[in-house]
């Protein structure tokens, strides 16, 4: 980027800041000051240092850029390349310069107050720290000349009010998260039990992004706020100049895990209108739940296979009365053998003399019986035809209709109090 450094040795020169130009139509670019060729020609007057040992060792990137939309803080526009220095069009700087360069890339800006420019500058080495795909990749940080005119030497160019402003350049995105919230519009009879493959995702990108943040000694304060995620396809990211570096009383993970339990309570709870949804929430505000495997082993993340599972973990044979008592403290309907599937061939078969008490234990020992037996049922059942009758989530949806809301109330309860916390099957 350019350089707003005068009379530096080109070695010592910081060349990544392209300045804010007045203009009516907001375009920016690189700054069109006479020393901005100098400081091009001084460094290519040197490039003969190491010449002979056939080794570059520095070298100078400028680019422009413009914005095409200012109605919102984050404008989006294009960050515009030259391949060489004759074509960098510092005469035109204000005007369009669509034409005048040889490539663009896409891009979003942030414009900010000049004492914004250590955070700024701490922001784009946060994007070297953190990789994270849940995080919106910041490019550059760009400072504008409080003094940009030319004046003589031994002269004090006048100070210019307009100019003094720090640029932001962010990867671009598709939409806004609150815009993405508004343009849902997701039939509720066609969802069926499971949150679709994209929902799940989402939530695991963006826990995923707070546990590095974390880790690497960064925090955000606004994760309860829509505004702070922007959205590309489904993939959803949290603004990085949102994020900053953690100070003393940043001692506990548990605000930001709150914080962002507190957002999808409040913009996709309704939205996605799954009961499972609830219980994660709850389980992001347990101490207990202290790793990503813990939070990313909760049912609803799960594929219906892998649930089938997790039922025979939380088996209820041969346990103390103590257990017991503990179990039943899961609030789930104490009349929950109405909900099973009535004339179901294979569960019938499974139950068939055999007799399960009508609370947490006996529902737990029904499921743990039918992710067991379902299988070794169906075959007897439907003989050489069986594998039409079951398929990948066939087990999983009997029991989600047989007892619904059980496996994450029983998952999450793993963290209430001194009971081992469930391991999810290898």
């Amino acid at each position: 980027m350019a350089a707003t450094t005068k009379n530096v040795s080109p070695s010592k020169a910081l060349l990544y800041n392209p300045v804010l130009i007045r203009s009516s139509k907001i375009i920016l670019g690189p700054m069109a000051y006479e020393d901005e060729a100098a400081i091009v020609k001084a460094i290519k007057q040197e490039r003969t240092v190491n010449i002979q040992n056939h080794v570059l060792v520095s070298g100078v990137v400028v680019d422009a850029y413009e914005f095409d939309d200012v109605s919102k803080p984050l404008k989006s526009g294009h960050i515009l390349h030259a391949n060489k220095r004759e074509d960098i069009p510092f005469s035109i700087v204000g005007q369009k310069l669509e034409g005048s360069m040889t490539g663009k890339t896409p891009a979003c800006f942030l414009v900010s107050e000049n004492t914004e420019l250590t955070r700024m500058k701490n922001v784009l080495k946060m994007g070297f720290n953190l990789k994270n795909v849940g995080i919106l990749k910041p490019i550059f940080v760009a400072q504008s000349d409080q003094n940009p005119q030319v004046v003589p030497q031994g002269q004090v160019p006048p100070p210019d009010p307009q100019l003094p402003k720090v640029v932001s350049g962010f990867s671009p995105y598709d939409q806004s998260f609150i815009d993405w919230l508004t343009s849902q519009n997701v039939n509720m009879k066609t969802r069926g039990p499971y949150l679709f493959k994209e929902e799940k995702q989402m939530l695991r990108t963006a826990y995923a992004a707070i546990d590095e943040m974390w880790n690497n000694d960064y925090t955000c304060d606004s994760l309860a706020d829509p505004a702070s995620y922007v959205m590309i396809g489904w993939r959803i990211k949290i603004l990085p100049h949102l994020i900053r570096r953690k100070v003393q009383t940043d001692i506990d993970v548990m605000p930001l895990r709150t914080a962002f339990a507190d957002l999808i309570e409040n913009n996709l709870a309704s939205l996605w209108a799954n009961p499972e949804l609830h219980d994660f929430i709850l389980l992001l505000k347990k101490e207990k739940a202290r790793t990503v495997d813990d939070i990313f082993g909760h049912p609803i993340l799960l594929t219906p296979g892998r649930r089938q599972i997790l039922y025979r973990t939380f088996s209820t044979r041969r346990i103390s009365v103590n257990m017991k008592n503990f179990l039943n403290k899961i609030p789930f309907s104490p009349h929950w053998r109405v909900n099973k599937p009535h004339n179901h061939v294979v569960l019938d078969s499974i139950c068939q003399n055999r007799t399960f008490s009508n609370d947490v234990v006996g529902a737990l020992m029904f499921a743990d019986m039918v992710s067991r037996h379902y299988v070794e049922h169906a075959k007897i059942i439907f003989e050489a035809n069986w594998v039409n009758h079951v398929r990948e989530d066939t087990i999983d949806r009997a029991l989600i209709q047989s007892v619904p809301g059980l496996l994450s109330k029983r998952y999450a309860q793993g963290f209430d109090a001194d009971y081992p916390r469930p391991q999810l099957p290898s």
